[in-house]
Formats: structure tokens, sequence, C-alpha cells
């Protein structure tokens, strides 16, 4: 056996063993913190026991085969967001990583125990159960093609994915976000020495924010990936997207510094549209990244408000932002997209569970999920004597799901309930397979308005900005002062439908929703979801 450790640039340690070198050729390495593709670093290891070796198509993936005509379902319009939109930054890595790890860990699950690829054949799932025509996709292909492509030359990703490729980060240990460098409390000045560590990485990536704030201005992307190839599908433009937040994050603080509020908010902006370029990729560990980067993005506001005063054009330019990239939210576009992945990758298992235990049990198996996920999986597929009632479940399940998304918020928070008691009926009916899909299912209302309550924190905090212009450098006692000018939809706390918590503190205030307890812990940044003004910067003359 070979033993393969690997460090993720995250700072996570994972590590599997490999019977020969040709064992991983041609799989998927990821991270289970991050999500980054750990491939290389793999075959680094792998290079100091053997030779190169050509590449096979071994990955594992359960297909089934697809007749000569394929049915076409009305696709859903795809996620087109008008406006430019920016960056964000909030509890930022110790709310990202864990958020995207959850879905890591799901996708591993997954991924360790899917069958051989076959390139010669088209994938349908074949059940004994009919799924409903819901204009969602039910085959991989359809799921790949419900991914639109951009018309040529207005495709954001490609953008991005140039800046990925150019931007460098390696020399940033001692940046704060990057490396082991701290900023300072909210409101007090970078030392000296810090900002001019992060004024030579910015300058260092010049080429790369270029390329940023360029693709901020396409509202539409799709990036190169193949959603044919189910779970088994490789996600590379994510490998440093939580880099390239944060990397938008410092050069926003550095543009406040030193009072250029109109640069600092192009870069909130371009953070935004960093998140929005995810919105129509449908798949879950996308939509945590997506998420990840809204908070990044409001901690960047939040960093920006704190040092200096913005020109009343790049308020209304960020409102808009904050607005516009946050309906899809409100309206549960990204994460029904990536439950539709779900549902299809649940059916290709469940309409061939015996050749699934097959390849996750035949000796060599090139299984690399957690003994306990594994040891799960096994259990499950060993007893199934009742497939068809198990299809029914869990279609049954993801309609009653689909159905109570339909629902705004606050009231969409029930969904995660339902979730928890279809769970809990499906143990009592002995259904373990539908166990092991529960999760991808669970809590997603909840995540949800947590992404959407950074929205409405980023929109509210600009237009207490805007009433700080118009009335003497004041801001309002409460938030119902300029409620006349704002709709309660875009203040409202997405977890109880309340207008966001509001205090003054100072000349500043704290401003916070509840967070995903659903319970007000008077503004503790541990618990509640939270932005603050200390010391609101002079406004400009």
């Amino acid at each position: 056996m070979i033993p393969i450790k690997i460090l993720c640039g995250c700072g996570q340690k994972y590590a599997f063993d490999v019977e020969s070198a040709a064992a991983v050729v041609g799989l998927a390495i990821q991270c289970p913190s991050c999500g980054a593709d750990g491939t290389a670093a793999a075959s680094e290891v792998l290079s100091k026991y053997s030779a190169p070796q050509a590449a096979r198509t071994n990955s594992l993936q359960l297909r089934a085969h697809e007749p000569a005509s394929r049915v076409d379902v009305p696709f859903p319009p795809r996620i087109d967001v008008a406006g430019r939109t920016g960056h964000a930054s909030s509890p930022r890595r110790k709310w990202g990583l864990p958020l995207i790890g959850a879905a890591v860990v799901l996708i591993l699950a997954f991924a360790g125990i899917l069958l051989v690829r076959d390139h010669s054949h088209k994938h349908l799932i074949t059940s004994s159960v009919t799924a409903a025509d819901d204009g969602l996709p039910h085959t991989l292909e359809q799921l790949n093609a419900w991914y639109v492509e951009p018309p040529a030359g207005q495709n954001a990703a490609a953008f991005y994915s140039h800046a990925f490729d150019v931007m460098e980060t390696r020399n940033a240990a001692n940046v704060p976000l990057l490396g082991k460098g701290k900023l300072p409390p909210l409101g007090a000045p970078l030392a000296s020495s810090t900002q001019s560590a992060v004024a030579s990485l910015i300058e260092a990536n010049r080429e790369a924010l270029e390329r940023f704030a360029q693709a901020a201005s396409y509202q539409q992307s799709r990036y190169p990936i193949d959603l044919s190839q189910g779970y088994d599908v490789i996600l590379p433009h994510l490998a440093k997207w939580q880099d390239a937040a944060s990397l938008l994050e410092l050069s926003a603080i550095l543009h406040a510094e030193t009072h250029d509020g109109k640069a600092a908010g192009r870069d909130v902006i371009t953070s935004l549209a960093l998140g929005r370029s995810l919105a129509p990729e449908p798949v879950l560990s996308s939509q945590f990244m997506r998420a990840s980067t809204v908070r990044i993005a409001l901690a960047a506001l939040e960093q920006t408000l704190n040092r200096t005063a913005l020109p009343p054009e790049t308020l209304n330019e960020l409102a808009k932002a904050f607005d516009q990239i946050g309906e899809p939210d409100a309206r549960g576009e990204p994460i029904s997209r990536a439950l539709a992945c779900e549902r299809i990758n649940a059916a290709i298992i469940l309409a061939d569970p015996q050749k699934f235990l097959q390849k996750l049990t035949a000796p060599g198996s090139q299984v690399y999920t957690r003994p306990e996920e594994r040891d799960r999986w096994i259990a499950a597929l060993q007893k199934l004597d009742n497939i068809k009632a198990q299809q029914q479940f869990y279609e049954e399940t993801f309609q009653q799901l689909m159905g109570a998304r339909k629902a705004p918020f606050p009231e969409r928070m029930k969904s995660d309930g339902l979730m928890r008691q279809r769970a809990n009926d499906a143990a009592g009916r002995n259904l373990l397979l539908i166990g092991t899909f529960m999760p991808g299912l669970e809590g997603r209302a909840a995540r949800e308005a947590a992404c959407l309550a950074h929205f409405r924190l980023g929109s509210t905090a600009i237009a207490l900005e805007q009433f700080r212009a118009a009335h003497e450098n004041r801001y309002p006692a409460s938030l119902s002062e300029f409620a006349a000018d704002h709709p309660p939809s875009s203040m409202a706390d997405p977890f109880d439908g309340e207008p966001l918590r509001y205090q003054r503190k100072g000349n500043g205030y704290l401003l916070y929703s509840l967070g995903q307890d659903c319970r007000d812990d008077l503004g503790d940044r541990a618990k509640d979801i939270v932005f603050t003004i200390v010391t609101p910067p002079k406004l400009a003359e």
C-alpha cells in the first residue's frame, strides 16, 4: 500500500492509502474541508513511488444507459441577475470552511461509491418510480444542458478563470486573511507593516484584480465543467475561490485605508459579482462557496465603512448590487437548482443498488470515504429488500421539499423541519438507504436564510450611510425613520420576518440578524450575524 498524505493550502491535512500509483489516476481528489483539488499533490507523492503512468478512465461513478431518443424537459430559466455586483467578508474562513466542508463530506460520501465511467453511453435514470413532471432535469445530460452556456464573449467565468490562473498568493504568509497576519479591531487603522505587506500583495496581483473587475461587468456565467459526470465531476474553479474573495477584501481594506472610497466600493461590488457567477451552477458545494463569498463581501463592506466615507454614486451602485444579487436567494433559485442535482444522483444509485454495492465491496475498491461513512452505506445496501418503496419515498420527499420551498421566508424555514420529520419517518420504516441521502436535503433553508441575511445586512448598511449623508452625519434612532423609502422586505430578517435588529452605539450602530439558531443573542458575533460601525468616518465635504 502507498500512503498518500496531503496538506491543503487551507491548512487541512488528509490522507488515504492506495495499492498502486495507477489506482488514483483519473480520480478527483478533494480537500474535505475547503473542496480544493488535491489531485496534483497526490500525483507528486505518487511520483516518488513509480514512474508516470498513462491516464485511464477508472473514475468511480454509477451510470445507467439512455435510449437513443432523448427526452427533453422544460428547463426553468437560468438565473440572470441584472446589475453589477461585488465581494463579501464576515466571519470569514471560520464560517466559509465549515459550510463548504459539510458539502464536500457529502460529495466524498457519494463520489467514493460511484461506478466506473462508460463513455460509450449516455446516462438515464432507470427507476420503477416515475419522476414527477416538475420542469426539472431528470438525467445527468439534461442537468448539464440546464447549466446554460452564455453567448460567446459574454461568459464571466472565462475572465474569472483567467484571474485565478494569474493570481499569486504564495507570498502572503504574513498578510491578514490569507496568512497569519491579523486585522486590527474595527475602527482601528492598519499597522504600517501590515499596510505595506497588503500593498505589496495587491500590486503583485494587479492583473488578477483587473480581470476580476472586468468579469464583474458580465451577468451570465458557466464554468467549464461536465455535469454529466455526476458526483465524479471535478470543480477546479473552486480551488482558489476562497483566496480570490479574501484578496478582494484586502484590496477594499487597502483602498479604504487610503480613503479611496470609490475604489473600495468597487472592490466590494466585484466581490459580490464573483459570488454571483456561481448562482446558476447546480451543485451544492458551489452554492456553499457562493454563500461564503457573500459573507466575505459583507465583511469587506464593514471594514470599508469603518475606514472611509463612500461617494453618493458608489453608495447607489452598492445598494443596487446587494439588492439585485440577493433576489435569487429570496426566491430560492440557486439552492433549488442544486437540489435538482441531488435528486438525480440519488436516483442513479437507487436505480441499481446491487451493482453499487458490488463496486463498494470489491477487493481493492477505490473508495476513499471515511470508514464510518463507507460502513453506513454498506449496511444500508446489504439490507436492501424494498427498493421500490425507497425510490417512492425519496421522490415523495423531494416533491414535498420543493413544494415547501416555494414559500417566502420565514415560512420557508419549515422545510427544514419537514426534512427532519421525513428522515425520522424513513428510519421508522426501515428505509436505511434513504438515510444516506437525507443529508443532501436537510438544513438547506437555514443556510439559504443566512446568505439572504448577509445580503439584507449589506443593503441596510448602505441605506444607513445614505441616511447619514442626508441628515448632518447622524444615523437614525431606528430603522423605521427611513422605512418609507425602503421596502420592508429589504430590511426583514429572513429567520423570523421581523426587521433586522438595530441599535445605536455611540456615534455608530449595531445591526444584526438572528442567525441559524433563530434566537436573539443581542448581537453576539459568535451566534448572530452582525454588522457594526464603531466610529463612522467623516463625510466628504
